[in-house]
């Protein structure tokens, strides 16, 4: 499924080197083609595409990375309200995110 099954602190104790080199690493590896493969869940997945394929769409990762389980729980009115952008802003967001995860989002 792409996502990395293993915990980074396995990886650092089995080949004996540095938590922060298998970091940097993993945020090398992660940014490669497809964008997001090795992350940690969906939430990662998706930020890192964003980052990577829609660096403009700020609201959108703000979401992602701020608000992701009000996003998967639908409450929308309070991601607007801690957004403090007008719905309109917000469905333009939603919408590119519901329209490239299927498209483009790997």
């Amino acid at each position: 499924d792409g996502y990395l099954s293993i915990d980074p602190v396995l990886i650092t104790d089995k080949f004996n080197i540095e938590k922060d080199d298998v970091n940097d690493l993993l945020n090398i590896i992660r940014k490669l083609d497809p964008p997001g493969i090795a992350s940690k869940n969906i939430q990662e997945c998706l930020s890192i595409q964003l980052e990577v394929l829609y660096p403009s769409e700020i609201i959108a990762k703000t979401i992602i990375d701020k608000y992701f389980e009000d996003f998967a729980n639908h409450n929308y009115s309070k991601i607007i309200n801690k957004l403090h952008c007008s719905r309109e802003e917000f469905n333009e967001a939603i919408n590119f995110i519901d329209k490239n995860k299927s498209e483009n989002f790997r």
